[in-house]
Order: structure tokens, then sequence, then C-alpha cells
């Protein structure tokens, strides 16, 4: 067995015990599921349509986004930035990352998303320790609410099943598996470039807003980690496009260059041709 294997091999089954035990500490907290149950609702409620999922990739400022607006879409984060946000209004906004609830993320961005959004369902990361705003927003127009944590390596099989916890270590793969859950079989992801950390390490956007670089003066160590995360990363996109090869679901990926080798390419704009009604001539 080569070194390789034998390294993921190893790690994979401590990921699954790191499953195992997310799976009993919920069922054992506190009234676990009264954030999640009203997900319920939306499992199978697009049955057999088609979305897009969108990161915030550069690649993306080059896409023709507004033509989406009749789409169902998917987005995350910082994506009200983008210019041509009020044409595609989009139908899920996720915001599961810890950064809103730290602090670290200003909690007006909640202001610009409804603002911008005015359409879109949110969805944020459950547990206590939000700012009263979030909750003010949830009694006010109501939230759907994310349990993640879990880990996606090659191999995993448990439910995507919103009302429970779920995999993924971005908010992407997350908003995914919400896209999975709702029924939608035909998924195009964009904004996915792969090299967001490289970007950072170079003194370079990786977005395609104009965003401060995180990680140009990083440590070795620090480094060292975070290309670990990164390969594995790598790791869980396989895992989800091994999983889905075969079913019904049909993930492909719409978006122009970057990493993202793993799923079957599709042009945007070749994907919108074959579905959007010819001008009169």
């Amino acid at each position: 067995m080569k070194k390789l294997d034998l390294k993921y091999k190893f790690e994979d089954f401590i990921y699954f015990l790191y499953n195992i035990q997310k799976s009993i500490k919920y069922s054992l907290s506190n009234n676990p599921a009264r954030y999640t149950n009203k997900n319920i609702s939306l499992k199978g409620k697009h049955s057999g349509k088609r979305c897009f999922v969108i990161g915030n990739g550069p690649s993306i400022g080059a896409q023709p986004l507004e033509r989406l607006g009749h789409e169902h879409t998917f987005v995350c984060n910082y994506f009200y930035k983008h210019p041509k946000i009020a044409a595609i209004n989009p139908n899920y906004y996720f915001i599961v990352d810890d950064k809103i609830r730290t602090g670290e993320w200003p909690i007006s961005m909640l202001d610009d998303i409804e603002d911008r959004c005015p359409d879109a369902k949110i969805f944020l990361s459950s547990g206590p320790g939000h700012h009263p705003k979030v909750m003010e927003i949830e009694a006010r127009r109501g939230l759907n609410w994310i349990t993640g944590g879990k880990l996606i390596y090659p191999g995993f099989r448990y439910p995507i099943d919103l009302t429970r916890p779920i995999g993924g270590d971005n908010v992407v793969k997350i908003a995914l598996q919400a896209a999975i859950y709702m029924g939608f079989t035909e998924i195009y992801i964009l904004g996915v470039d792969g090299d967001g950390l490289f970007r950072d390490l170079l003194g370079q956007s990786s977005h395609f807003y104009q965003a401060e670089a995180e990680n140009a003066a990083m440590d070795p160590r620090r480094m060292e980690l975070d290309l670990w995360f990164c390969t594995e990363g790598f790791r869980s996109w396989r895992a989800i496009a091994e999983r889905f090869a075969d079913g019904p679901v049909r993930i492909y990926n719409a978006t122009p260059g970057g990493l993202l080798n793993v799923f079957p390419r599709r042009s945007l704009e070749a994907v919108l041709a074959q579905t959007e009604p010819r001008p009169a001539p």
C-alpha cells in the first residue's frame, strides 16, 4: 500500500469517528431540532428542476449572471456586492460562517442582504450566541438554519438532511447539499475557482469584489495548515462528485477555468442558450 493511500485511509477513519461523535453530540444537545425542523418544508420542493449554486470567485465577474434572473439561484456571503444583484434576484442566501456570529464580519451585512435581495430566503448557522439583530430578523421575517460540522470524505454515505447536521468545509458545499435536499436534479456550480488560498498568498484578490487579502502575511506553519485544509477541500469535492456520478442528480461545473475539475464542464452561455427564448426577428 502506498504511503498516501495509507494516510488517507487513516484520516478517513478518523473523519468517520468524528462524524459519529458529531451526531451523538447533536442528539444529546438541548432540543437540537428547534432551529432546523422547519427545513422539512423544503424537502423535494423543487423536484426535477435545475438550479445554479454560485460562489464568489473572480471568474463570475466576467459571466452574464444577470441572465439568471428567472432561474433558481443559491448565493452566499458577500454576493450582494455583485453589480447585477437586482437582476439576479437570488432565491436562497447562505451565510454559515461563524464570522458573522463572532463579529469578524459586520452585522450590517444582513441589512444589505435584505435591502438588495428582498426575495431571498436566508440561511444562517444554527445555535446560540447570535447578535440581537439576527433574532430580530428571525422574528420579523423568519430565517432558515443550517447545522454543519460533519466532514465529507470519499465514501461518505450519511443522508443529506437539512433537519440534521450535514457536511461541508465551505458555504458552497453546504448550499449544494441544500439544493440536492430540495430536489434539484440539474445543478450548475459557478464561481468556485479553487485557487483562493493561492491568490491570497500572492497578494491577489480571491473574490469577484475587491476584498482585503487575508493570507498574504501568513506565517509558515499556518500556511502549511491551510494548504492541508485546501487539499482536504479538494478531496471532499471529489467525494461529492463520486457519490452523485451515477445517480439522478447531475452536477456540472460552469466556472470558466479554475481548478475544480471533478465535475463535467459546461459553459454557462451554452446552458442558457438552450433554454432562453430567442428574440423575435
